[in-house]
């Protein structure tokens, strides 16, 4: 059963190397004839022994000689042929495995991001995808290689003595055994180290994205404590598998030395009878060395492979993954959007029993802005995920346009759709290549209008390379405030039908949001907005504005309809407003609408 699912494993990898199988097919024969090259060196130097030198014969001395020689030197240009292609055809095979895992990494719902570490998907990504790829490439060939080498020995050694190739495997059982024995503690040893070495790809992604609370914190020490322990933990396990490593492949050995000092007390006296020339032992003692070494190799082979098994699971765990969000068969393209949204009965559940959305109906005709606002944890940015189909609702249905978007397209979706968020992203590029994000095909003139558009132009001509800037990882050379204005760029230049600003000025001081408003307001214009925000300053203006609260519509309407009704957003106004606002309104605030 075991056997089975292990090559059930590896089968799935074999698919990658059908693509390349006619050049494997070339290394396949080289390594045939460098093996056959290889095999023929100890009968040579029997004839050399019994025939040239015992014979006396100084012709056929120095003919061997050549040819032992020419020998060696095809072989050397065989092997370096074969290396050199298996190298490039190795290499092809990691990256259309990583392309492929990366591939089915993006298809997957945001929902697995929210359960696993990056840590963890980077070491999948890297050390588990590498190790299973050598299994697949390297680990095959030198398998062909060395069953081709044993096999020939074996042939051979039957050629020369069968009885003395008797003597020589009588200790071989029990080797096997004792290998097979340590094989299941070996594997499991394995995949502990894998999880050990994703723990510290965890740690070191964790502490260098919190590098400033850590050092806000002076816990540098403590930190350097942390990542020592788990390299102590990692330490640990791989000592462990050493040690069960070299149990499981010295039994083996042990055996094939008392096999081997059984063939030479053996053929020593086959020889002092007469029954053996000095040359035919010289050969066997050669061919019987030259058992050793592949028989250690797959001894050493099957120790990788049950350390790659473990890294085969990890892998193909994620390989596995089906994504939660996914197209309809039959999906039709959006072509056009005008821009419609309705939400209908729209129920959301990211945990069994604990909906964050609870019946939400709603609509934003065309064209209009919709606000959201609420508590946090209400399920404003909910709805944003749900628009997107990040995630799909529980139940209910959600439509743009009047259509229903688990039946369109997620690509022709999420073209029309674009989302300016709280945390702007930016990748560690040039100013122009971020900007051209919201759409690869735009030109650069189109880039300038969109920075103009956006109210960055001027800054970043005044840089000393413009819009080749390098703006560094995640955009750390730039502040809050240029940092959104890119991102602002990027969305007018993607010029969608339905825009969502998801606490787009948050982060920003009162200053900075009072700059960036009129890019805001030029991006908003002739589009379908749903802005999400804690600032009134930004929602008062809207043509609908919907109040959350605990998952549920507790109101709707325009700005000063809402002030003028007591609730949840007359309650947030005057929090944001000031004492000063508090005695404007009337009729005055109920005892249970207090600020509290």
């Amino acid at each position: 059963m075991v056997v089975s699912q292990t090559l059930k494993r590896y089968a799935r990898l074999l698919v990658y190397l059908k693509p390349y199988r006619r050049r494997l097919g070339i290394v396949l024969l080289l390594a045939l004839i460098g093996t056959a090259v290889n095999l023929a060196y100890p009968y040579l130097s029997k004839i050399l022994i019994d025939d040239a030198l015992l014979g006396r014969r100084f012709q056929l001395l120095f003919t061997v000689g050549f040819v032992l020689f020419a020998a060696m030197v095809f072989s050397f240009v065989v092997n370096a042929a074969s290396s050199l292609l298996y190298v490039s055809v190795s290499a092809r095979v990691l990256l259309d495995m990583r392309l492929d895992l990366y591939r089915h990494l993006q298809r997957l719902s945001l929902k697995f991001y929210d359960n696993t570490r990056i840590g963890e998907i980077l070491s999948r990504l890297n050390n588990d995808l590498a190790e299973a790829q050598r299994v697949t490439s390297d680990t095959l060939l030198a398998l062909i290689t060395n069953l081709l080498v044993l096999s020939g020995t074996i042939a051979l050694l039957l050629l020369l003595n069968w009885k003395l190739f008797l003597v020589g495997i009588a200790f071989l059982p029990v080797g096997l055994k004792g290998l097979l024995h340590y094989r299941q503690r070996v594997h499991q040893q394995a995949k502990t180290i894998r999880e050990r070495s994703a723990a510290i790809g965890s740690f070191l992604v964790e502490s260098l994205l919190g590098i400033r609370l850590i050092k806000a914190f002076h816990a540098e020490d403590a930190e350097a404590e942390r990542f020592r322990a788990q390299n102590e933990a990692f330490i640990r396990a791989l000592l462990r598998f050493q040690w069960l490593s070299v149990i499981a492949s010295g039994v083996p050995g042990l055996m094939m030395a008392m096999s081997t000092l059984a063939v030479l007390l053996y053929g020593g006296s086959l020889m002092i009878d007469g029954t053996m020339t000095l040359g035919s032992l010289v050969a066997f003692m050669a061919y019987q060395m030259r058992l050793m070494p592949p028989m250690q190799n797959l001894v050493a082979l099957f120790m990788n492979f049950q350390r790659a098994r473990a890294s085969l699971d990890r892998v193909f765990a994620f390989f596995d993954l089906q994504p939660d969000v996914r197209e309809h068969p039959h999906a039709r393209e959006l072509d056009w959007v005008r821009g419609e949204i309705e939400f209908d009965e729209v129920t959301m559940s990211y945990e069994p029993g604990r909906p964050v959305l609870k019946k939400v109906s709603f609509t934003v005709p065309a064209g209009t802005t919709c606000a959201l606002v609420g508590p946090s944890g209400g399920g404003k940015s909910t709805i944003a995920d749900l628009l997107l189909r990040f995630y799909d609702p529980s139940s209910g249905v959600i439509r743009v346009d009047g259509h229903d978007v688990r039946e369109v397209t997620l690509e022709s979706l999420r073209r029309h759709i674009c989302l300016v968020d709280q945390e702007t992203f930016l990748f560690s590029g040039t100013i122009e290549d971020n900007i051209r994000y919201g759409r690869p095909t735009a030109t650069f003139d189109e880039i300038v209008a969109a920075a103009q558009a956006a109210a960055i132009h001027e800054f970043i001509e005044a840089l000393p390379q413009g819009y080749r800037t390098v703006v560094g990882e995640r955009g750390v050379k730039l502040s809050g405030g240029q940092r959104q204005r890119l991102a602002i760029a990027r969305a007018v230049l993607r010029d969608p039908a339905i825009l969502i600003l998801d606490e787009a000025t948050s982060a920003l001081d009162w200053q900075a949001e009072s700059s960036i408003k009129e890019a805001v307001a030029r991006l908003m214009r002739g589009r379908t907005t749903l802005i999400i925000s804690h600032r009134l300053s930004l929602i008062q203006d809207a043509d609908l504005i919907i109040v959350l609260e605990n998952g549920e519509v507790v109101q709707r309407g325009r700005h000063q309809q809402l002030l003028r009704e007591p609730g949840a957003y007359r309650r947030l106004f005057i929090k944001q407003a000031g004492a000063l606002e508090k005695d404007a309104f009337s009729p005055a605030l109920s005892p249970t609408e207090s600020l509290s």
